[in-house]
């Protein structure tokens, strides 16, 4: 994937908040502007990789959307916002008061995930190996077998087909 100066500029402002503003109409005014300047699929696959979740999915539900966006990148979405946390639960009125926005942004993804697995996709995506080598499936095998151990059976099943290859 190899991305000119331009594109390389608008991924890098993306990942470094250059669109947010004091104004939350102004923010999602540049983010808009930012997208739709977008050329290419790989440049929001590069935006979503290079994000920094700690501040939540602000911006990615926007990438997640756009209709240029490649089915692969909103697979690979799905698999780094950690649905495999919430395979913890044996119930979902277990979950903590306080993770119900990430659960939520889990259940947003994985609409997306599974809406853009009947697209054609330009990108390649293995959520059991990814172009790093990376496992993201791990975290649910592991949060699953701690509560199998218990005799205990999680609420939330992922559905098949996610951890399919795109």
């Amino acid at each position: 994937m190899n991305l000119s100066s331009e594109q390389m500029e608008r991924v890098n402002s993306f990942i470094h908040d250059e669109w947010v503003d004091e104004s939350e109409s102004r923010t999602e005014s540049n983010l808009n502007e930012l997208l739709d300047s977008v050329e290419s699929p790989y440049e929001f696959d590069l935006m979503l990789r290079e994000f920094n979740w700690g501040c939540g999915i602000a911006g990615i539900d926007a990438i997640i959307k756009h209709p240029k966006t490649d089915p692969a990148t909103k697979l690979r979405a799905f698999w780094m916002a950690g649905p495999g946390y919430f395979c913890r639960y044996e119930l979902e009125a277990d979950i903590d008061e306080y993770e119900l926005s990430q659960w939520h942004a889990i259940k947003f993804l994985q609409k997306y995930a599974l809406s853009g697995l009947i697209q054609k996709s330009q990108i390649h995506f293995d959520p059991a190996n990814d172009e790093e080598g990376y496992d993201w499936t791990m975290q649910f095998k592991t949060e699953e077998l701690k509560l199998s151990k218990q005799g205990k059976q999680s609420f939330y099943q992922i559905p098949n087909e996610l951890y399919q290859a795109i």
